[in-house]
């Protein structure tokens, strides 16, 4: 068989191509050439999208007459007329022309929103449940009025060699989720759901790959009736759904706002809104009919944990789980605090856990402050109680975490990471990576002595107190019963991190993420996203104002120097004038001598004359008269 499948890049279309691939030999037929047989051409948003290796040929959505050509070549055509309205038009039109020979079987994928303002007969009935006999009487949500009329209009046409088919499906869910990820995602971070109104509307519901099936079989079995709704049996209301998820996922946390509220919310669409607040009660009767092995017939409320587990994995959102082990001042807490952050997980500190739990309420707490009065320190039974008590969060469960330094014994160990069966959540939390720190005492010893006086704790990490707390370790870390024999024989991957004078928590993180590789996560909430940039921004102000104050400094230095220099340089020229003065002067001294003694005594006298006489021309009397006594 031929297929022409609209957006096989979406999520219906994707997985609805993957299971053609894995069911080619049901569908071929005797009639199908080598060439037609699992042929599948799609339309795509962009060409550039990776697919799957089955699809044949891909085409861009607006490249119309090569969609054409495909669509009359296909002898299978599934449009998702939620994904383009448009084509489902192009397809009815095409279907309408009498050139059309071949058998072909047309399918449109339609949504339970086409049933959006339908309502009982009677306005008091709300246990009624509609029916594929009841699609004459469905009544579109305002925003899908167009769907309906797509319908109606595939549904008209009465040609012997076309099989139009009209399947109706509920809120899609699965493999990962579509509209339905919003709600997951923040489930996995711990955030509230927000319901909307009092939720006790009714959502029809489908899993992925049950409306696959019901598709296949209708491409198989060929049924009389042509419109079919696609709906599991489970008629959940909107709150179970989203209290399920919260409770199941994550905190447990669930509110109630207007649909206005909801769609504030971080990816959050319109269509997810919209079919989460229809109130349908169904009860198909030809899916029934059909030969379905049905993977979630009862509804995601019951099929929740199997769907949190395919969640998780189909977006590898695994928990990222490590133990960061050693003595004591080797910078344990330090790095911990690197890899919590450069994982986005828990760094769960036993005497932070301890201090929250004294101040809490409970069964727990009071046995730790009855341990505490009577024996005067806490029990390991308690201690590991509160320690699996933290990592059996949702936080621990979904992200991960990193264990500060304890369990520091191999009875201890036991005692956490003893496994208890949960339904509906994920109890494995053993450790997956073990980081020992190593450090010689003399290396430890100089770190404790240099400690600012401000940072020493009388009984901790002073003198007498950190040489008492590193020999308990080396007695209780010794080859034949260290806490990592215990990792190892759970198979956790051991790795030894050596720490001397030349270690930074930088280089030591870096030799962390080459073993563990990158997150597993989502990344940074929105919250911390804002922090991390208002760090960011304060860290760049702080170098800003740094540079600005060295270039201050530069400028006065540079004036400075530029004075003084100017300072020398008055100083010399003086001084260099001074010393030209005097060469001028000694120079100039025969010159003048000569002058005085020969020149001056004729040249006066002349000068004399004429000023007494008062030639004519006293210039020609001047030199007359200095020829004249030459020879003098």
């Amino acid at each position: 068989m031929r297929f022409f499948i609209n957006r096989v890049d979406s999520f219906f279309g994707g997985h609805f191509v993957q299971h053609l691939f894995g069911n080619q030999n049901k569908l071929s037929t005797p009639d199908d050439s080598s060439e037609a047989a699992g042929q599948i051409n799609g339309t795509v948003e962009s060409l550039d999208t990776e697919l799957h290796s089955a699809v044949t040929k891909k085409i861009q959505k607006s490249d119309a007459a090569t969609i054409k050509e495909a669509i009359l070549n296909s002898d299978v055509i599934v449009i998702d007329i939620l994904q383009d309205l448009e084509l489902a038009q192009t397809v009815v039109d095409l279907l309408n022309n009498d050139n059309i020979i071949d058998s072909k079987t047309i399918i449109f994928l339609s949504s339970v929103l086409t049933w959006g303002m339908t309502k009982p007969a009677q306005d008091d009935d709300e246990a009624h449940s509609f029916a594929e006999e009841d699609y004459r009487k469905r009544r579109a949500h305002p925003n899908y009025k167009n769907h309906l009329l797509a319908e109606k209009l595939l549904l008209r046409n009465k040609k012997a060699n076309l099989r139009p088919y009209v399947v109706c499906s509920g809120l899609l869910y699965g493999e990962g989720e579509d509209l339905l990820h919003p709600l997951f995602k923040s489930a996995w971070k711990g955030e509230q759901l927000l319901c909307c109104g009092e939720g006790n509307n009714i959502v029809p519901t489908i899993h992925i790959k049950d409306l696959i099936q019901i598709l296949l079989q209708i491409v198989v079995m060929k049924p009389e009736d042509k419109y079919i709704l696609a709906v599991d049996a489970s008629n959940n209301t909107q709150l179970e759904i989203i209290k399920s998820i919260s409770s199941t996922l994550g905190s447990g946390q669930v509110g109630n706002c207007s649909k206005e509220e909801v769609l504030l919310q971080d990816e959050v669409s319109q269509s997810c809104v919209e079919i989460l607040n229809l109130n349908l009660r169904t009860e198909p009767v030809i899916v029934n009919e059909l030969d379905i092995v049905w993977e979630s017939e009862n509804g995601i409320v019951e099929y929740l944990p199997t769907l949190i587990h395919q969640f998780v994995n189909t977006r590898k959102l695994t928990p990222i789980k490590i133990v960061v082990h050693g003595p004591p001042s080797s910078g344990r807490t330090f790095l911990s605090d690197l890899i919590a952050k450069e994982y986005n997980i828990e760094h769960v500190m036993y005497e932070q856990l301890l201090q929250e739990e004294r101040s809490a309420e409970g069964e727990l707490s009071r046995e730790i402050k009855e341990s505490q009065e009577e024996k005067g320190k806490i029990t390991e039974e308690l201690a590991s109680q509160l320690i699996r008590k933290k990592l059996l969060s949702w936080s621990c469960q979904n992200q991960g975490y990193v264990l500060d330094g304890v369990p520091d014994t191999i009875s201890m160990a036991k005692l956490v990471f003893t496994e208890e069966e949960q339904e509906g959540r994920q109890t494995s939390f053993k450790p997956e990576f073990v980081f020992v720190l190593e450090a010689t005492d003399q290396f430890l010893k100089e770190r404790v002595l240099n400690l600012p006086q401000d940072a020493v704790k009388t009984n901790h990490n002073d003198e007498a107190g950190f040489t008492r707390r590193l020999q308990s370790f080396r007695e209780q870390n010794k080859e034949d019963n260290s806490v990592t024999n215990f990792y190892e024989d759970q198979e956790a991957v051991v790795v030894s991190l050596s720490v001397n004078e030349n270690s930074t928590g930088e280089h030591l993180l870096e030799e962390v993420t080459k073993i563990v590789g990158k997150p597993h996560n989502y990344g940074m909430t929105p919250e911390q996203m804002q922090a991390e940039q208002e760090r960011i921004a304060q860290e760049e102000a702080e170098r800003e104002v740094a540079r600005l104050a060295l270039l201050d400094e530069q400028e006065k230095n540079e004036k400075l120097d530029r004075e003084v220099k100017e300072a020398e340089w008055a100083v010399r020229m003086e001084k260099l004038q001074r010393e030209e003065r005097s060469v001028l002067e000694l120079q100039s001294a025969p010159f003048r001598t000569y002058l005085v003694q020969n020149v001056m005594p004729t040249l006066t006298a002349a000068l004399i004359e004429i000023c007494q006489l008062h030639p004519d021309d006293p210039i020609d009397y001047l030199a007359e008269y200095l020829f004249k006594h030459s020879s003098e």
